[in-house]
């Protein structure tokens, strides 16, 4: 019996290829570029926008497609477009004004430019690592006086919108939103960020599009995530692999436990079906 081998590999980013530290050690790296000699496509696949997906992505050793967004924009490594489906702007403007009336924080992901009021978490996370990047393939934000201009300026190119933190009080009202608006959907928590989007996207539908697009079988298809945004392209792959501190309904999805993120999983998991391509 010939043994199982992925044509094509797709990686979640935080908690899966990046480590506690949110590092990518030597092993990740040398797996992946292992696996890339041998043939097989090694995309990531986040809910991040394109220019924070590929820097991570980069450093990894990774350089043929990319699903970001949760799969609402899959792109080649380039950044042309395979597959797009972007937020509606009024479903924006009506979040913008939830967090106006209970002042929360948002972040607002458009034409590949995260754009903000002030500095955050996730800002400062992306100042950090374009630290050590060169200029061209720095992680895009920007810090803006007025949100709302910046909705309709960028209306056809939204990917999503982040809400941060969310309390009980507002996370109910939002959830009532959510069951009213069938064209919007969320990743998230929602206890200390929520991500809105289209509907009828996540991971799994990205990953099906990145696979269409290289002509491969799913069934021939590795997935590797942690999060509960994982869970879609973990059951749609032919081989859903979670990692050792994934949530429990990723854990559930998968077909194998991988050891965790601090202990070299998506290597250790790379490694044991790549070597069907070698013996």
């Amino acid at each position: 019996m010939t043994a199982w081998k992925p044509e094509l590999i797709a990686l979640d980013l935080d908690g899966t290829i990046l480590n506690s530290a949110r590092q990518i050690t030597p092993g990740t790296r040398s797996a992946i570029e292992q696996a890339r000699a041998c043939g097989i496509k090694v995309i990531p696949c986040s809910g991040r926008h394109f220019s924070g997906t590929r820097s991570v992505a980069l450093q990894a050793g990774m350089g043929d497609a990319i699903v970001c967004g949760n799969g609402a924009l899959v792109t080649t490594w380039h950044g042309e477009t395979i597959f797009a489906k972007m937020f509606n702007p009024d479903r924006c403007l009506e979040l913008l004004g939830f967090c106006e009336e209970y002042q929360l924080g948002c972040n607002l992901y458009a034409n590949d430019v995260l754009y903000t009021l002030s500095p955050n978490s996730v800002t400062a996370y992306y100042e950090r690592l374009n630290a050590h990047l060169p200029a061209d393939i720095h992680c895009r934000y920007q810090f803006i006086p007025d949100m709302r201009t910046a909705i309709e300026e960028n209306a056809d190119r939204i990917l999503k919108f982040e809400i941060f933190p969310l309390p009980d009080e507002p996370r109910s009202v939002l959830l009532d939103m959510l069951k009213a608006r069938p064209d919007m959907a969320e990743e998230g928590n929602l206890r200390t960020s929520v991500e809105l989007h289209a509907s009828g996207v996540n991971k799994g539908t990205g990953l099906t599009e990145a696979a269409r697009y290289f002509g491969i079988s799913m069934k021939n298809v590795m997935a590797v995530g942690d999060g509960e945004n994982d869970v879609n392209m973990l059951k749609v792959a032919g081989m859903g692999a979670a990692m050792g501190n994934a949530v429990h309904e990723a854990k559930a999805a998968a077909d194998i436990i991988l050891p965790s993120h601090d202990e070299d999983g998506v290597a250790w998991g790379i490694r044991k079906f790549i070597s069907a391509t070698e013996g």
